[in-house]
């Protein structure tokens, strides 16, 4: 029996090339490969169009190396046309100002990753009224600031670090809130407690009747794919049932001792392997996979 010829690529129909080279651009982002994405994008013209969408669909930026978004050096570049997702931590109060007309040369930008540095900065540029927000920092003074809190009324989608009572404070401060994300991360005396949880998902129920979807996710302290104590516990014992709350499990775990920026860098996979973080999971207490 002969073996059947091996197609060649460049045989291949068009559109099927172009679906395995995008598949291998994720692929590659997902497993920190941007080498192999990077590679692939230069191949020849066609393909660099193809590529450059998934190349720059999600931008983190370190606030140590965003010179080129400073007022004096700004200079609007081409692929930031293709940026769905931007990601900015500042390194300090001392941080760069941004360019005032900045988030003109992001004009798909739908969510906003920052930090509390960030969030000060981008409050002083033109056109800053996010709908989708990824906040990671313990503080929530800037959304008791009066600026900043005209500016955040938009915010329909917000993930956050569930820490201790503050994070239903911002949860109220945001009156257009439909889907909460709140990352548990597993401090040195262990997990909160279940009431604790109950708590703060009463507390946001009760704040916004209209929220669709509230997410949870529970970060151990080293690396694990179980499902940790506390949702086996939620699922048990919890008086809050409500078909709203779902529980998420990062293809890409970051444990608790993670820095601010690795757990940035694991956001960023989460974005790009999702697509819409918000709808990620499956439901806490029917056990019933989405």
């Amino acid at each position: 029996m002969s073996t059947p010829p091996i197609t060649a690529p460049t045989e291949l129909p068009a559109e099927l090339l172009r679906r395995i080279i995008e598949q291998a651009a994720r692929e590659a982002q997902l497993d920190d490969l941007e080498w192999m994405a990077q590679s692939l994008a230069i191949v020849c013209r066609d393909v660099h169009s193809w590529i450059l969408p998934i190349l720059y669909h999600t931008l983190a930026l370190n606030g140590l190396f965003d010179a080129s978004l400073s007022r004096e050096t700004f200079q609007p570049a081409p692929y930031m046309a293709h940026v769905r997702c931007l990601m900015l931590m500042g390194a300090s109060n001392r941080a760069y100002a941004l360019h005032p007309d900045i988030l003109a040369a992001f004009p798909h930008v739908h969510t906003f990753a920052i930090n509390r540095v960030s969030l000060r900065r981008l409050g002083l540029v033109c056109d800053f009224a996010p709908s989708r927000l990824i906040y990671f920092s313990r503080s929530d003074r800037l959304f008791r600031d009066r600026h900043a809190s005209q500016t955040l009324r938009h915010v329909t989608h917000l993930r956050v670090d569930a820490y201790d009572s503050w994070t239903v404070e911002i949860a109220r401060l945001l009156p257009s809130l439909s889907h909460l994300f709140l990352d548990y991360i597993e401090k040195v005396g262990g997990w909160p407690q279940v009431g604790v949880v109950e708590d703060h998902l009463r507390t946001v129920l009760l704040c916004h009747p209209n929220c669709t979807r509230i997410v949870l996710q529970f970060h151990d302290r080293v690396d694990s794919f179980e499902d940790t104590p506390v949702v086996s516990l939620l699922r048990a014992e919890s008086n809050v049932r409500d078909p709203r709350i779902h529980v998420y499990r990062s293809p890409v775990q970051t444990n608790a001792q993670a820095s601010r920026w690795r757990m940035f860098k694991a956001c960023a996979r989460d974005v790009r392997a999702e697509g819409d973080i918000w709808e990620a999971g499956v439901p806490l207490f029917t056990g019933d996979a989405e």
